[in-house]
């Protein structure tokens, strides 16, 4: 009987260092990617903040599997458990305030889209009526196409950046949630 307890024990022993093993990776290669994004940072630039957020959150999985694991390995040390738990939930706090500038961002980002594609239509728009030289009706219809097809670029445009913005919200949003969730769990280790 305790000869396989032991091996029950070393067992566990072996899982725990898989789990701090595989949870070390994670968390580094998660902090290497975003460092790696961060090398070009322009944070003032909307569209350098909304690409930032969505590839955070691409990877978000990374981190809430690489703490879950090592929160795994600690079970054993309550008192490292509750420090990776605190920053489970700083991090988790981070997501979900991120989410609250990815949905500004990306309303920026469509409504500047959507004033660039009105800015060159209308400069397009213009050369065809100074260049008419008398085909005024080919001009009219060209004029036409320009603005039917603008207000088609103008509806793609603002449904993909609403589409890469739902994408990001929820990548940062739900594995927030579990950042949270994991966080608590830490603080109580006992």
């Amino acid at each position: 009987m305790q000869n396989l307890s032991m091996t029950k024990d070393a067992r566990l022993s072996n899982v725990r260092a898989i789990c701090l093993i595989v949870g070390i990776t994670s968390l580094a290669i998660f902090a290497w990617n975003i460092l790696a994004l961060a090398l070009t940072a322009d944070p003032r630039s909307v569209q350098w903040r909304v690409n930032f957020l969505e590839q955070i959150g691409s990877r978000s999985f990374a981190l809430l599997f690489g703490f879950g694991l090592i929160m795994f390995y600690l079970t054993s040390h309550p008192t490292l458990n509750k420090r990776v738990g605190f920053v489970c939930l700083m991090t988790g706090i981070f997501f979900q305030m991120s989410c609250i500038l990815i949905i500004h961002d990306t309303l920026t980002l469509q409504e500047q889209a959507i004033a660039n594609i009105a800015r060159q239509s209308q400069q397009v728009r213009t050369e065809i009526q100074e260049n008419a030289d008398g085909a005024e009706q080919e001009a009219e219809q060209a004029i036409q196409q320009i603005t039917v097809q603008e207000g088609e670029l103008q509806q793609r445009a603002k449904s993909d950046i609403t589409r890469a913005g739902i994408v990001s919200l929820g990548n940062l949003f739900i594995p927030g949630i579990g950042l949270l969730l994991l966080g608590r769990i830490g603080l109580k280790s006992k």
